[in-house]
């Protein structure tokens, strides 16, 4: 299948494991160039290999994304490397699993850095590149627990609050920057339920 994505520069956070990973080598195996972005060294080198890409099309940073300025180094970081900004797919992310009473501020805070902040920030950093060229695209994962909540309490709901503003939306539209979300879980989406 051909995506059109042929020398285009994407940025997959949490591209060291999971689904971030994949996405990295669906990517590179459709002849795209990708920045992989995690925290850990060891784990984003091993990533890279796994994206059976070389130099030219695989490179990594290690980085947290939930620092302040996490979206404008994963976007010079881009820049450098492949001398534009494409595609970001937002794939860094946690999970806890309990009862909302059971959920302390600091892990509460940790999730939404993680979720919300972070991508928000990526997002921030690179559409005003994929604008001023008129081509972007933008893919934030989560999963169905965002709809769930609070059955599963912290992970999927805050990323589910990541809504282009009307406004803001519009304004991507016009440039061909298409933010989207993903929800990559078995099942999805839910069947309809019949009218009662």
């Amino acid at each position: 299948m051909d995506l059109g994505l042929t020398d285009r520069a994407c940025i997959v956070t949490g591209g060291s494991r999971g689904i971030g990973l994949q996405v990295a080598r669906q990517l590179v195996a459709e002849g795209a160039r990708v920045l992989l972005v995690g925290r850990g060294e060891e784990a984003l080198s091993q990533a890279a290999e796994q994206c059976e890409g070389d130099a030219r099309t695989v490179s990594w940073l290690a980085l947290d994304i939930t620092e302040p300025d996490a979206g404008e180094r994963a976007v010079a970081a881009c820049r450098e490397r492949f001398e534009t900004v494409d595609v970001v797919v937002n794939g860094a992310g946690m999970s806890q699993v309990r009862a909302i009473e059971a959920l302390t501020d600091e892990e509460w805070q940790a999730m939404w850095e993680i979720h919300v902040m972070g991508p928000m920030r990526l997002m921030r950093a690179a559409i005003p590149e994929m604008a001023g060229r008129g081509w972007g695209r933008i893919v934030n994962v989560s999963s169905s627990s965002g709809k769930r909540w609070p059955a599963s309490c912290g992970s999927s709901p805050a990323a589910w609050w990541i809504r282009p503003s009307p406004r803001a939306a519009g304004r991507a539209r016009r440039c061909s920057t298409r933010p989207r979300p993903a929800c990559p879980c078995a099942g999805w989406p839910a069947p309809r339920r019949s009218p009662r």
